[in-house]
């Protein structure tokens, strides 16, 4: 089996070559697959515009015949990779070599040019699809010859065309005319391009050949049949395709080398007649027969036999052998080889080309000798183009016979002459006869088939288009030629195809294959091939051995998508005008029909889906004739209104006279409207009373009818109860401007307020009038983060009761989110008038509140603004009291501040530092330092505090004092302390893995109050020491009093898991928070920090040096470590020691020093300056 890959399956010129190949593998016992790779289009196209990539009967097939661009190299080269054996047509190798076989292209193209010239023409232009191969090869011919003539070619004259249909030569010809026609000849690429050429230039009205001659090529009947005929290149199509077939059967059977990139190139000649100035047709052959590759190889002769060549008439059966021997140089000295010749070139058989030759040199001379003779020319002359009949071929035949006739008579004595020539002129007229009848047979056979073509197409779409089963039964073949189908859907897996539907002539359809027993072939495999197996071998056997016969796969394409493949056993149609007829039609209107029942399934569940949307929006429908006045209402309408069907009237009153009295005159207005035809829809909400006097809102949707402006005749609409929509409304509008935990206005209302205050302040034309406060709660994060966000909720409401308390009925408090608040204050002129409510509304605020059974105690931060003063917007009052606000927290926790310009830059160098802090973090900027804690009595380095240090890159060394704040503030103190902690952790490993240090060190890490108070702070510090390896004894944390009595409760749990764990507890600090009593009692504390400020005032001021003895003397009673900070002095250190105090830390010995410096340090142990 062989398969040919080509873009459309039928017309003269592609059906020629499936006919050829046809004939070659039914030489060889076997089928042609025929594979179209064109997708349905509207109107002309190139057949370049391929992207067929199935690999349709890979698995089923012996080797492919590529035809021209049915696809493209990379499709080639899959083959080549599979290798399966292929042969171009028509189209030259690419990367992958191949073998090829084309027409003479440059022969026929010289001759047209030569011809051209001899007429007198110079100018000459080429219209043609240059992007095709063939005609490529034209054009490059076409210059070459003009060269070779030495007349010159302007580039301007070759017009590249979109297709090689009519369409595209009229394309080129308005490109001729709008260029003011500068040839006075045309060359075009193929007959089809010619003939559209022509009647656009006709059109024009331009002469043809007149003022412009015109040669096209191939030489179809549609051509010759032009007005004026047209003059071609005549190539035989069918022995194209069956030189191609041999040298595939001769590949896959391994006589030739598989690949093997030689040209095969059969000889064109030319057909003149009228449309290039001649006044008859007359033949003209190359010079040479062009026949390159390997010319002795498979289908050499047979090419040669259909060439044209005078050749074709010699050996067995030829018109001398045929003709007698007696009589054998009479028939050459007539011409009858000559004769035989040019009949092949015009498309006969060469076989009955030499029998009517010789039949008719016997019947003339019969005729001449007064002898019947019964040898049946008339019936073998009517054979001589039973397929494509042409006037011009009987012209021909007639001619030379009567040219026989007179030659023979003019042999003959005076005497016989009168009585001969009778004769013979008898013979002509009844072969003239004989040869009409054929001819007009023939034309009203085409018509008959065109007729019966046309009215089955008609009949197959109508019965594919009304159907709903998308041509799965197939049952419509049964008006084709087709003998056997299979229909295959792609399914969702790439490569795979599902046969869903079979065909047999029997006239019986069936699915899945199963087909009629009459005639049926073996059955086919139902369900999911692969692509490669289909069509599958069962449908081959059908036509093996059988010329003329094919098995046709056709690509089902749709509009959007593709469908599949509909496989088809039937004739080769080689006879048809466009090649669009026949299996292209039947795949285009299979696949439209595809598209139309998904498009009805579509509808279907549209239409479905409606229908239960209705049900589930529970709407009420109504339809109103306003020329009668009658309306109709849907039982669920009559439903929502409380009423029973039986009790309405079917008039509007049913409807109108329920609405509530104050929406009635819009609804009334939109149904005037709809009646003058103002509008064509409208869409309205109105309350209506129901059965039980209830007022409910309904929506009511119309639609005019006949609409686009015109008085409406008609109202069709539904209505909807949308009283709980409007409820929902109602509530989500109070949920927009209101707080929904403190029930405060939200900040959208309180900056509508604060417009509303400060246009009334412009109008009165005052500067004063009102103040914004803003406020921010210090310490609830860490009681929400701590207690819980139910408790932070809670003191959120508490916080908003108290709020409103000292303000009055035309003031506002609004919560704009987390723990901030903003207060508008009425009737403020200055400050003074400020600070009064101010002074309020902290006292009430810092009271303890007790929540849920615990007792929390929050302050306010507060900023304040006057206005309206230079502000525009709300917007910017609003900020700046923000940063007053924070200018209030950064001075003291629990201030406030009244907005000052200066504060401006404040603020931004602070988001500054923020933005900066979190690259920083991001980046590595910020590492750790490392201050020595040394042993007071003997020098050696105990431990060291790990302290921050940021390394700005264009600040440079920033101290904590420029950064700490606003990481806690803002929340980078969690990411920082994380960084930091694994930092240490391993720094400090590492010291101990290197015995840098005594068994006992340990790094003290400071933690932040918002680090503590996250909740999974305690295991985030342990998974970072277990991943560096720690000993949890070799880390202390340090943390402030202040942090720890925050909420004493919820701090002992998180101490005592670290203790457990054998973190050391350090309080830092010591003595400048409050509790320091109740530190030491309740919690697990291994070590006091004694805060700078006490050590730098060491016998300074007695009551700093009594209370640091204080702490020694507690700490030594209590078995807790003491550590004094800030040590920078040996008198300072002396008198430490003196105390009783065993460990310190400060400048005397260092400062806080990078990791490298401080391991140096630790080389000179003990440090000096220990008394």
């Amino acid at each position: 089996m062989l398969g040919v890959l080509t873009p459309l399956l039928s017309g003269g010129f592609f059906g020629g070559i499936i006919a050829g190949a046809s004939r070659a593998a039914a030489r060889a016992g076997g089928s042609v697959l025929g594979v179209q790779t064109l997708d349905a289009h509207p109107g002309d196209v190139s057949t370049s515009d391929t992207r067929f990539t199935a690999r349709m009967g890979w698995d089923t097939v012996s080797g492919f015949l590529v035809v021209t661009t049915a696809v493209d190299d990379d499709y080639l080269e899959a083959l080549s990779a599979a290798g399966r054996p292929y042969v171009l047509v028509g189209r030259a190798p690419g990367a992958t070599p191949a073998p090829w076989v084309s027409a003479d292209n440059a022969g026929g193209a010289r001759l047209a040019v030569e011809h051209l010239l001899a007429h007198g023409h110079r100018q000459l232009a080429f219209v043609g699809e240059l992007d095709q191969a063939d005609v490529a090869e034209r054009y490059a011919a076409f210059r070459a010859a003009l060269d070779a003539a030495g007349v010159p070619h302007d580039p301007a004259l070759a017009v590249d065309v979109p297709n090689m249909m009519e369409s595209g030569g009229a394309v080129g010809a308005r490109a001729l005319l709008a260029a003011g026609l500068p040839a006075t000849a045309v060359v075009t690429g193929n007959d089809y391009g010619a003939i559209g050429l022509v009647e656009t230039l006709l059109g024009a009205g331009v002469r043809v050949p007149e003022d412009v001659a015109v040669v096209g090529f191939d030489d179809t009947t549609v051509g010759a049949s032009l007005q004026p005929p047209l003059s071609s290149a005549r190539q035989d199509f069918v022995a194209l395709g069956e030189v191609a077939a041999d040298l595939l059967v001769a590949q896959a059977a391994g006589v030739v080398e598989a690949g093997a990139p030689v040209r095969h190139v059969l000889p064109t000649v030319l057909r003149t007649r009228e449309s290039c100035g001649c006044g008859r047709a007359v033949l003209t052959a190359p010079a040479t027969p062009v026949v390159q590759g390997t010319a002795e190889g498979p289908g050499s002769a047979r090419a040669a036999s259909r060439s044209g060549s005078a050749r074709a008439a010699s050996g067995p059966g030829s018109t001398r052998a045929a003709s007698g021997s007696g009589s054998a140089r009479a028939a050459e000295d007539l011409g009858a080889d000559e004769l035989v010749a040019e009949l092949v070139a015009h498309g006969s058989e060469p076989r009955t080309a030499q029998l009517v030759v010789a039949q008719l040199l016997a019947r003339l001379r019969a005729a001449v000798e007064g002898r019947p003779d019964h040898a049946g020319l008339l019936a073998s002359a009517a054979r001589l183009q039973p397929d494509q009949p042409r006037w011009e071929t009987s012209a021909v035949l007639l001619a030379a016979a009567q040219a026989f006739a007179r030659a023979m008579v003019e042999e003959l004595p005076e005497e016989r002459r009168a009585a001969a020539g009778a004769a013979t002129d008898a013979v002509v007229l009844e072969l003239a006869g004989a040869l009409t009848r054929a001819q007009l047979d023939g034309e009203v056979q085409r018509t008959a088939t065109v007729t019966s073509a046309l009215r089955s197409e008609y009949d197959i779409t109508l019965e594919l288009l009304r159907g709903d089963q998308e041509g799965v039964s197939l049952g419509w073949l049964a008006r084709t030629p087709a003998r056997s189908a299979l229909l295959a859907r792609w399914t969702q897996v790439p490569g795979e195809l599902d046969v869903v539907g079979g065909y047999e002539r029997s006239g019986r359809a069936g699915r899945g294959g199963q087909h009629a027993p009459h005639g049926a072939p073996p059955r086919t495999r139902v369900g999911v091939v692969r692509t490669e197996e289909f069509p599958p071998a069962e449908l081959h056997l059908l036509v093996a051995g059988q010329p003329g016969q094919m098995v046709a796969a056709l690509p089902l394409h749709g509009r959007e998508r593709d469908w599949g493949v509909l496989a088809v056993v039937g004739p080769v149609e080689s006879t048809t005008v466009t090649g669009r007829e026949g299996y292209h039609a039947w795949a285009s209107l299979l696949g439209l029909a595809h598209d139309r029942a998904a498009l009805v399934a579509g509808l279907r569940e549209s239409e479905e889906r409606y229908a239960l949307a209705m049900r589930a929006a529970n709407d009420g429908l109504w339809d109103w004739d306003l020329a009668s006045g009658r309306v109709f209402y849907s039982e669920r309408w009559a439903a929502m209104l409380g009423r029973r069907p039986e009790e309405l009237t079917c008039t509007p009153a049913d409807w109108l006279e329920l609405v509530h009295e104050d929406d009635a005159p819009a609804l009334e207005a939109v149904l005037d409207q709809c009646r003058l035809g103002l509008v064509d829809t409208f869409e309205v909400e109105q309350r209506v009373r129901t059965g039980d006097g209830e007022q409910r809102w309904m929506l009511c949707r119309a639609l005019a009818v006949p609409g686009g402006g015109l008085p409406a005749t008609r109202l069709v609409g539904a209505m909807s109860d949308v009283t709980e929509r409007r409820q929902l409304e109602d509530e989500l509008r109070q949920a927009a401007l209101y707080d929904t935990v403190t029930g405060l206005p939200n900040k959208a209302l309180f900056l509508d307020r604060l417009s509303l205050a400060m246009s009334s302040a412009r109008r009165r034309r005052q500067d004063g009038g009102f103040a914004v406060l803003f406020l921010d709660l210090d310490g609830f994060k860490v009681i929400n983060d701590s207690l819980g966000h139910m408790v932070g909720d809670a003191l959120l409401v508490r916080v908003a009761e108290r709020l409103r308390g000292p303000l009055r009925e035309t003031d506002t408090a609004a919560r704009f989110g987390g723990d901030e608040f903003a207060v508008l204050l009425s009737g403020v002129e200055d400050a003074d008038g400020v600070a009064t409510v101010v002074s309020r509304l902290q006292e009430a605020l810092e009271a303890p509140y007790e929540v849920d059974g615990h007792l929390v105690s929050v302050t306010a931060s507060l900023g304040v603004t006057l206005g309206p003063g230079r502000y525009e917007r709300p917007e910017d009052l609003l900020r700046d009291a923000d940063i007053a606000m924070y200018s209030a927290k950064a001075r003291e926790r629990g201030s406030w501040a009244v907005f000052a310009p200066s504060m401006h830059a404040t603020a931004v160098d602070r988001l500054r530092t923020e933005t900066e802090l979190r690259t920083g973090i991001e980046r590595g900027q910020l590492r750790l330092a490392y201050q020595p804690i040394v042993d007071l009595r003997d020098g050696g380095v105990v431990g060291s505090e790990a302290l921050a240090r940021w390394g700005h890159p264009e600040r440079g060394l920033v101290p904590p004092s420029g950064f700490l704040a606003v990481a806690e503030e803002t929340g980078l103190i969690i990411p920082l302390g994380r960084m930091l902690v694994q930092e240490a952790a391993a720094q400090v490993a590492a010291w101990h893995r290197e015995g840098r240090v005594r068994p006992g060190f340990r790094v003290s890490i400071n933690v932040s109050n918002r680090e503590f108070w996250q909740g999974a702070y305690p295991a985030r510090l342990l998974e970072a020491l277990e991943a560096a390896q720690v000993d949890p004894g070799w880390v202390a944390i340090e943390i402030t009093e202040t942090v720890i009595m925050h909420s004493a409760e919820q701090a002992l749990p998180v101490l005592s898991r670290l203790k457990q764990a054998g973190l050391r507890l350090h309080v830092d600090d010591f003595g400048t928070g409050y509790s320091s009593l109740e530190t030491l009692h309740r919690f697990p504390v291994d070590a006091l920090k004694i805060d700078r400020s006490f050590v730098a005032r060491l016998d300074l001021d007695e009551r700093s040096t009594e209370l640091v003895r204080t702490i020694v003397t507690m700490g030594r009673n209590l078995g807790v470590e003491v550590i004094a900070e800030g040590i920078e002095t040996a008198r300072q250190a002396e008198r430490l020691v003196e105390m009783g105090c065993e460990y310190g830390q400060g400048y005397l010995w260092a400062q806080p020093l990078p990791a490298a410096e401080f391991a140096a340090l630790l080389a000179g142990e003990p440090l000096p300056g220990v008394p």
